[in-house]
């Protein structure tokens, strides 16, 4: 359904003024396919078997069915709200990557009208969610992500048939290696090359034919007993296609909004920043933009990174291996002469446990560690070549998501405190002063979001919609207006949570009474005993000091905000934009 695909361009219009990456749009950290899994099973913490997908996205309802799952587990549902409505709120529209789509699990367990539900939108809203894919439309964007030619796998061979594309999938807990994918008999590529063209012909559906190939590679592979390639395929895999059929029917009724990277609005400004490439496909400017923008974020990381292998070195069985950890690091970053950086994450994990291949607890960290760098530095590639702005939701203390923030905090030349910690730095290439840092909020907002309805929500978003609406035009530009519009945003969302309680309500109003109480007598005191000598002209003293006693619960409560804002889980927006360079070397790689 091309004609009926709504393509949106990579500035939006919102609240009649244009904003860019800064307040714009975002890309969640966590929801990236592998991060939704990790969530998925986090939340679970083992009670539930999701083990066998042909049980899970089986369309016949069962104990071990997607739908019974997330209907029996609601923290399910409630954590990726908070997620999603955390970042909401800070941009209005969030970008869908296809791995995200076509993988997530929470997105296909979901669908997108819970989803648009989660975010309180109305069918008269514009879309939030917006699908960021490289074909023309969400048909050809699966096809893309699902299948792939033989010969696309092993160069060597002239296979031109299709087979599924070697990957790890996420929402199935399956990997599909090289060798799986062109291991399997000429029947299954016959069959599925056949379909194949059919759907491109507009025959059938390329949904259909995906599920057709994953339902048989799940039986040539032993699940399931099968003699030959069946002409009609069973129904293991019923109900993740009808996932991607509501996603394809979302995106053209308009509920969710599609961006073409291939239209030329896209990647004009791309082939902008490398004039060099004029001439060459977009496809290849897609991938040479990526791999500059990764090898300088990445490279910028080294230090850090470093020095995290550093610190574990102190355990004997961490040092004995350290140069293997951090060549794998410059392995995965590359050479702008020798070697391309490595940005499929599969090989980049791969190269990862090589490093890594010892059993002891240490190890197992530190490659926990290199492989949430490695994730992390993905996706800030991600969403700064996709003009947005990265979020992590929730990082937990020790993650690399929050020592990446603290990092470029440290070696700031001026920091604010209270909600938010956005940084000031000199390029020493230019000499110019810009604004760059990560904003910081305590994981008690996205508490409180996760536990609203979604009529609660919605009323809520309406409610502080000038709140809201001032926090995302703020920018890394004023750190003071940034700084107001955090601690504003934070406290309506605070205020939020308050409970009516009658008991409570009358605990609160006898405080109050003995306060005030407490309150007069100093004041009294004050006015005829202690100070009552003073001169007229002094009296400010007396202001000053009743004052000062007037506000000391304001000031508890300040300080128990602040040290909630800088301890423990926290939600980090890294607002900053990456500064490397465009060597003539690196726009040679690739073409």
């Amino acid at each position: 359904m091309p004609g009926k695909t709504q393509h949106y361009p990579s500035h939006h219009n919102i609240d009649n003024h244009t904003v860019g990456a800064s307040s714009g749009r975002v890309l969640i950290e966590n929801l990236d396919s592998v991060m939704q899994r990790k969530l998925w099973d986090d939340t679970l913490d083992g009670r539930v078997n999701t083990s066998n997908p042909a049980m899970f996205w089986n369309k016949t309802p069962s104990p071990e069915g997607c739908t019974a799952i997330v209907h029996n587990n609601p923290k399910l549902v409630e954590r990726f709200a908070g997620i999603l409505r955390t970042s909401f709120l800070y941009c209005p529209q969030i970008l869908l990557t296809d791995a995200e789509l076509f993988d997530g699990i929470f997105f296909l367990a979901l669908g997108p009208q819970a989803i648009n539900e989660i975010l309180g939108k109305s069918l008269a809203d514009p879309p939030s969610l917006i699908f960021s894919g490289r074909g023309n439309t969400f048909e050809h964007c699966l096809r893309l992500f699902t299948l792939r030619r033989i010969n696309e796998i092993k160069p060597e061979c002239k296979d031109t048939r299709y087979t599924v594309r070697p990957l790890k999938l996420s929402s199935m807990d399956l990997t599909i290696t090289d060798d799986d994918a062109v291991s399997l008999n000429d029947s299954f590529y016959n069959e599925l090359t056949s379909r194949v063209d059919a759907a491109r012909q507009g025959a059938c559906s390329i949904i259909n034919v995906v599920i057709w190939a994953y339902e048989q590679y799940w039986s040539l592979q032993g699940h399931t007993a099968l003699n030959d390639v069946p002409v009609q395929s069973n129904d293991n895999f019923g109900f993740l296609a009808q996932r991607w059929k509501e996603w394809s029917d979302a995106i053209a009724a308009g509920r969710v909004g599609y961006e073409n990277q291939e239209n030329p609005d896209f990647y004009r400004p791309i082939l902008g920043k490398h004039p060099s490439m004029d001439n060459v496909q977009p496809k290849e400017a897609w991938s040479q933009d990526f791999k500059t923008i990764f090898r300088g974020i990445a490279k910028s990381s080294v230090p850090i990174i470093n020095s995290i292998i550093t610190r574990a070195g102190k355990n004997s069985a961490v040092s004995d291996r350290a140069e293997n950890y951090q060549q794998a690091v410059k392995d995965i970053i590359g050479d702008n002469d020798k070697k391309k950086p490595i940005i499929e994450r599969t090989k980049a994990f791969n190269r990862i446990d090589e490093a890594c291949n010892e059993q002891d607890i240490c190890t197992n960290n530190l490659r926990n560690i290199l492989r949430d760098w490695y994730q992390f530095m993905y996706q800030r590639t991600l969403a700064f070549h996709l003009d947005a702005t990265l979020i992590a939701v929730n990082a937990p203390e020790n993650s690399y998501e929050q020592i990446a923030a603290r990092s470029a905090i440290a070696q700031s030349d001026h920091q604010t405190h209270g909600g938010c910690h956005p940084v000031k730095s000199t390029t020493a290439s230019t000499k110019k002063t810009h604004r760059v840092g990560a904003l910081v909020l305590d994981e008690h907002v996205t508490k409180v979001l996760e536990k609203m309805s979604a009529s609660a929500f919605g009323l809520f978003c309406y409610q502080t919609r000038t709140v809201i609406r001032k926090w995302r035009k703020c920018d890394a530009s004023s750190i003071h207006k940034l700084k107001a519009r955090t601690k504003d945003m934070a406290y309506s969302v605070y205020e939020a949570d308050k409970e009516q309680d009658r008991r409570q309500e009358g605990l609160t109003i006898w405080k109050s009474f003995i306060f005030a109480a407490v309150l007069s007598i100093i004041a009294a005191m004050c006015d005829n005993v202690w100070f009552g000598n003073f001169q007229s002209n002094q009296i400010w003293i007396v202001v000053l000091v009743s004052w000062f006693v007037s506000m000391i619960p304001n000031f508890i409560e300040i300080i128990n905000w602040e040290r909630g804002v800088r301890r423990g889980v926290k939600t980090v927006i890294y607002m900053d934009r990456p500064d490397f360079e465009t060597t003539p070397s690196s726009e040679k790689e690739g073409r």
